[in-house]
């Protein structure tokens, strides 16, 4: 093992990440490569954060870029979601009791709270939060899945009904 080849392992790097690259190629790279290879692996991860969790603040956008780009309308219905910093800060602290809030530096489930459980203190503590760092938060309306047709062995059926077991 060489020098590079034990950077990329002390940083997780496998070279099935790069499969096209042969190990012979690395032992003729120069050794600034092993200067800069932890620089440009943990920028690589920080991309990925920031990209990872700028999910939730362009989804509002998905459609609008579908149209753009694609010029179709898109296939499936996102929920109605507003961006307080963008236009929609007037409506979601007007509605603020009825949406779900997101926090869009937040995944798996986390960060989600909907304003109808909340207490008028927390309404009032997520409505100052929100206020102070508008880019923060997305807000969307509630939707009641269990109300949804689906398509269930070629019927459309209430999501409310259980499935058929065969």
């Amino acid at each position: 093992m060489n020098a590079i080849e034990a950077v990329m392992r002390l940083y997780g790097v496998s070279f099935d990440f790069c499969p096209h690259w042969g190990k012979s190629q690395f032992s003729m790279v120069s050794p600034l490569w092993l200067l800069l290879l932890p620089f440009l692996l943990a920028l690589l991860a920080a991309f990925h954060r920031f990209f990872f969790k700028l999910g939730k603040g362009i989804y509002y956008f998905v459609p609008k870029m579908i149209k753009y780009y694609l010029g179709e309308e898109p296939v499936l219905k996102n929920a109605p979601t507003y961006l307080p910093f963008y236009d929609d800060m007037k409506y979601v602290m007007e509605h603020l009791d009825t949406l779900v809030i997101k926090d869009v530096a937040e995944a798996g489930g986390y960060g989600v709270v909907f304003g109808s459980d909340l207490t008028k203190e927390k309404l009032e503590e997520f409505r100052k939060m929100i206020i102070a760092e508008p880019r923060r938060f997305i807000a969307q309306e509630v939707i009641d899945f269990l109300d949804l047709p689906i398509l269930e062995n070629g019927e459309t059926v209430m999501r409310n009904d259980p499935p058929s077991v065969k």
